[in-house]
């Protein structure tokens, strides 16, 4: 690469492919780092929010954030990431988050990729109670929309 090179815009040519694979998010090829995922409200609920899934040294950090949970809950939510897709996941959580206390959650697990997860039809659900045997009332499918790790 010439370095000395310019553009018309007077940046090195070398700073602006630089730049640009900055600004495009995960190169193709590379894996994920971080997915947002927006949890719309299911089965009449107002509950929404986003999850925003992390990958960092072999560990996947899940923090949730809820805009609205169930109006007047005072008890904990449920959060879990199921195999499916939203509105009707497999009722079977594959990995439990730690409950939505006061509209946030935070959760490490350990040894779950983030590749796989965008790659397959996975979601994560916020159930009414701790117990997750109620239906969820709010949900997002985890996927990449575009390359830098935004889901929709």
């Amino acid at each position: 690469m010439n370095v000395r090179s310019r553009s018309r815009y007077g940046a090195a040519r070398g700073t602006l492919v630089l730049g640009s694979l900055l600004v495009m998010g995960t190169p193709i090829g590379a894996t994920p780092s971080q997915a947002t995922v927006k949890l719309v409200p299911l089965r009449g609920s107002a509950a929404r929010g986003t999850a925003v899934l992390t990958q960092q040294s072999g560990k996947l950090t899940v923090l949730i954030k809820m805009d609205q949970t169930m109006s007047g809950q005072k008890m904990p939510e449920g959060a879990h990431i199921h195999r499916g897709s939203c509105p009707n996941p497999d009722p079977k959580p594959l990995y439990p988050l730690e409950p939505v206390v006061k509209g946030t959650s935070t959760t490490t697990l350990e040894s779950v990729d983030l590749a796989t997860l965008t790659s397959g039809q996975y979601t994560v659900s916020v159930h009414k109670t701790t117990t997750g045997k109620t239906d969820p009332i709010a949900c997002g499918d985890i996927k990449l929309a575009n390359p830098s790790g935004t889901s929709g």
